[in-house]
């Protein structure tokens, strides 16, 4: 045991195991397949050890399977932090208990993660901030030699998604659309464009137009359109601007079209409804 502790040192990555005592070469092959090789992959809960017998060795305990029916549920109903509470505790008891191989808990948590992550891009998240977690997933959580160093690395990249969710408000779905609602709402009278209002809300195109239509009465052109012509009648109704300058002031740019729509929400044109209703 000296002489190897004395090797260890001059090879720091080096763990030696040594299996229980058997004396004939015929249990080699049973020795080898049961309790080494079990040993072996537990080498991971045993950071800064260069020698370890059979009697080192802590017994596992045995846990219950990760839930991963809960965490689906969870995932598709956007609790997307509770889904991270009930990762974080398995973890944590998976790794003080032992309960887990090595790979078996890396591959448990790249896959949670994974699915995670494809919840996240169909919020409509930009790419970039997902890129560096799907990169630390793929190779930062293999690259881990012992469940200290792994421990360690789950609780920041966990800490990354908890920011992502709060950050872009995943959880409260209502609060988007209020969100994207509500600026329409305030800047009717800019150039508004599906792409523009994506930017803003860092969602990509194709995201926000479906979930325009998915939580909202109307598509973004419509509700645009009924914010518009809302406030151009009541230009219309109060004031003395000629037409084309109201058609400007709520965010047309051609007069033709502006009266094209107006008349097809209102049913008569500008003209006809500032004659029928002007105080």
């Amino acid at each position: 045991k000296e002489t190897i502790e004395q090797i260890a040192r001059q090879e720091p990555k080096t763990c030696y195991v040594v299996s229980r005592e058997f004396t004939s070469p015929s249990r080699l092959k049973d020795i080898y397949r049961g309790s080494f090789l079990r040993n072996l992959d537990r080498i991971f809960f045993y950071k800064g050890k260069h020698f370890l017998t059979e009697e080192d060795f802590k017994d596992s305990e045995k846990s219950e399977k990760f839930d991963t029916a809960e965490y689906a549920k969870l995932l598709g109903t956007l609790q997307l932090e509770k889904a991270l509470d009930c990762l974080d505790v398995y973890v944590d008891n998976a790794i003080s208990r032992h309960s887990l191989g090595e790979m078996e808990l890396k591959t448990l948590v790249q896959n949670a993660w994974y699915r995670m992550i494809s919840i996240l891009e169909d919020e409509g998240l930009n790419a970039d901030d997902l890129s560096y977690l799907k990169r630390d997933c793929l190779v930062k959580i293999y690259a881990c030699p012992y469940a200290e160093d792994f421990k360690r690395l789950f609780h920041v990249m966990e800490a990354d998604f908890r920011s992502l969710v709060r950050k872009y408000k995943i959880d409260s779905q209502s609060d988007i659309i209020k969100n994207i609602l509500g600026y329409i709402d305030k800047h009717y009278n800019e150039q508004l464009t599906l792409s523009s209002l994506a930017k803003q809300f860092n969602f990509s195109y194709s995201y926000l137009s479906s979930y325009f239509r998915s939580h909202s009465a109307e598509g973004f052109s419509e509700y645009l359109n009924k914010v518009r012509i809302f406030h151009a009648a009541e230009l219309l109704r109060k004031g003395t601007s000629a037409i084309s300058d109201v058609c400007g002031a709520v965010g047309y740019m051609d007069q033709s079209y502006f009266t094209r729509v107006f008349k097809k929400s209102v049913g008569i044109t500008p003209r006809e409804y500032r004659r029928k209703y002007r105080r």
